[in-house]
C-alpha cells in the first residue's frame, strides 16, 4: 500500500495516516514502523527522525485515536440538551459502542498502547466527558450528590467491555438496534445502581 504524497514537513501526520490505514489489514501488534514508512514512500530514517521508536508512533496512533472517539462523543452530545442528563448518558453509551464497532481499528489502536505502560501519559478526554455528565446529573437530579463518587470509573469500565464484546467478542453479530438495547439497559441498571448505593449508604448513616 502507498499513501497519496505528503507535504513538506508534514511526515509525522502522512506517517500516522499510513499506520491508521495500516490497521484495516494489519494488527495492532503487527504493525511496525517500517512498514509504515514503505507506505508513504520514506526511508525508515526518515521516520525515526519524527518517531524515536515503534512505541512512540503507536502511542501517537492511540492518542489519535482516543480523540476521534472523543470527537464522535462530543458530536452526538451536541444533539441533546445538557437539561437532558439522563438522555445524554444514554447516548453516549450509545455513541460509544456504535464507534467500537465502526471503527474496529482505531477503537483497538485507542487503547493498545498504553498497556502496562504506567510512563505514557493517558488521554483521558471519553472520561472526562463521561465525568461532566454525571456532574450535570448531580445538578438536574437525575443522580444523586452521594451517588456521583467514582461513577465514571464504574460506568466507563462496564461500557468499554460491552464494546470489546460487540466490536470483536461473541456480541459482534448482534444488530444494532440488539446492541443499542444493550447500551441502553447497561447505562441504566449502572445509575439504579449507584442511586440504590447512596440510599444504602445514607439508611447506614442514620442507623443508630
Amino acid at each position: 500500500m502507498r499513501t497519496k504524497s505528503y507535504h513538506h514537513g508534514d511526515l509525522a501526520n502522512a506517517l500516522l495516516d499510513a499506520a491508521d490505514a495500516l490497521l484495516l489489514d494489519h494488527s495492532f501488534a503487527e504493525l511496525t514502523l517500517r512498514q509504515v514508512a514503505a507506505a508513504v514512500g520514506v526511508a525508515p530514517s526518515a521516520a525515526y527522525h519524527h518517531f524515536a521508536d515503534r512505541n512512540a508512533l503507536l502511542d501517537a496512533l492511540a492518542a489519535r485515536a482516543l480523540d476521534a472517539l472523543a470527537d464522535a462523543l462530543e458530536e452526538r452530545l451536541a444533539r441533546i440538551p445538557k437539561a437532558d442528563a439522563q438522555r445524554r448518558l444514554v447516548a453516549l453509551g450509545r455513541a460509544y459502542v456504535a464507534w467500537a464497532r465502526r471503527q474496529r481499528h482505531r477503537f483497538e489502536a485507542a487503547f493498545g498502547s498504553q498497556q502496562g505502560r504506567p510512563d505514557v501519559p493517558a488521554n483521558l478526554r471519553p472520561l472526562k466527558l463521561l465525568g461532566g455528565i454525571l456532574d450535570e446529573a448531580v445538578i438536574r437530579e437525575v443522580l444523586p450528590p452521594d451517588a456521583r463518587r467514582h461513577a465514571e470509573l464504574i460506568l466507563w469500565p462496564a461500557l468499554h467491555g460491552l464494546a470489546v464484546l460487540a466490536s470483536s467478542g461473541p456480541l459482534i453479530e448482534k444488530g444494532e438496534r440488539e446492541v443499542a438495547a444493550l447500551c441502553d439497559d447497561l447505562v441504566l441498571t449502572i445509575l439504579a445502581g449507584l442511586k440504590a448505593r447512596a440510599h444504602r449508604a445514607s439508611s447506614d448513616e442514620g442507623d443508630p
